[in-house]
């Protein structure tokens, strides 16, 4: 787990300091962020509330070219990406005391964000 609190560590500091309010979640076996407060304009108007990311395993999605897969998501979602094609529950990121983070990022915007930068999937 030592390397995931640490890219975990590097992430919470550099949105430090943009001024994104973010804070260390540990499961059993993962390290992954909470980020508060956090308010996003989408199509339908303003969405707030508290949201996840998992640092690691986006690093893992963006050697391959790909968006963030685990960026500005809701618990249950993070959650289901702990489980294997074959049903084992990998409980990765199991922590009952995130059952009230439920903003989400839908898919279409957030191509919408990386293509803008030049992120493409």
């Amino acid at each position: 787990m030592a390397f995931a609190t640490g890219i975990a560590n590097l992430e919470e500091y550099m949105l430090g300091r943009i001024g994104i309010k973010a804070e260390k979640v540990h499961s059993k076996t993962h390290c992954f962020l909470k980020l508060k407060n956090i308010s996003i304009l989408t199509d339908e108007g303003e969405k707030k509330g508290d949201t996840l990311i998992d640092p690691t395993w986006n690093l893992g999605d963006q050697r391959f070219n790909t968006y963030p897969q685990h960026f500005c998501v809701n618990y249950e979602t993070l959650r289901r990406a702990d489980i294997t094609p074959n049903g084992q529950d990998r409980r990765c990121h199991e922590n009952d005391e995130l059952a009230d983070v439920t903003l989400q990022l839908d898919e279409q915007y957030l191509r919408r964000v990386y293509s803008s930068i030049r992120i493409s999937r």
